[in-house]
């Protein structure tokens, strides 16, 4: 006879797993040079019409995929929208001339390595500044 079991908190194998899982992560490191992008390139095996892409997604995280190129205007870089599987931009913000001042293709990121060191903006949100009120009327 099987016995169903229904835990109130997560199994401790499953946590030690997830904790396992965790702990091998290995963080991405886009190539900077022509030579590292083409080693990379070749290890993902992309083919026609897509190509080696290593972009920054909306939340910061690296990632490696084969995508179709796009041109990206001059003073943009490209980022991995995990959301909808495409390439977007953002805009390029830096005090030295290091952005890029051309347009070039998406997969020719590493020619402008401050692409790669977009911050995530923070939003704060100040609770004395919001006043939630609700009010009753009756109805005769």
């Amino acid at each position: 006879m099987l016995r169903k079991h229904t835990y109130s908190t997560m199994h401790p194998c499953v946590s030690l797993f997830l904790l396992c899982n965790i702990a091998y992560v290995r963080a991405i490191q886009c190539a900077r040079t022509q030579d590292e992008w083409n080693k990379a390139s070749a290890s993902l095996k992309c083919q026609e019409p897509t190509y080696y892409h290593c972009l920054r997604d909306e939340n910061g995280i690296m990632t490696q995929k084969c995508l179709e190129r796009v041109w990206i205007q001059n003073g943009m870089c490209p980022e991995f929208n995990s959301r909808v599987d495409r390439i977007d931009v953002f805009q390029c913000q830096s005090d030295k001339n290091v952005c890029p001042n051309t347009i070039f293709w998406s997969n020719a990121v590493y020619i402008y390595p401050i692409c790669y060191d977009k911050t995530i903006p923070t939003t704060t949100i100040n609770s004395s500044a919001i006043l939630l009120t609700s009010t009753e009327t009756q109805v005769p």
